[in-house]
Formats: structure tokens, C-alpha cells, sequence
């Protein structure tokens, strides 16, 4: 049970770490263009 809570932890920080990473891909190049114009 212990080791299904450590993966399942471990998961979940892993898809937030990806979450912001591909949101900070895909934000900042719009945003650049936004101030560009």
C-alpha cells in the first residue's frame, strides 16, 4: 500500500512539473507576439 502512495505522489508532482512546463512553452511565445505588436 506504502509503495502505491509514494508512485501515485511521485506521479502527481511529475505531471504538475510537466504542466507548467509545457504551459510556460506554449504562454510565452504568445505572449512575446502580443507585445510585439
Amino acid at each position: 500500500m506504502k509503495i502505491k502512495v509514494i508512485v501515485s505522489a511521485f506521479t502527481l508532482i511529475v505531471f504538475s512539473i510537466l504542466i507548467k512546463y509545457f504551459r510556460g512553452q506554449t504562454v510565452m511565445p504568445v505572449y512575446k507576439r502580443i507585445n510585439d505588436k
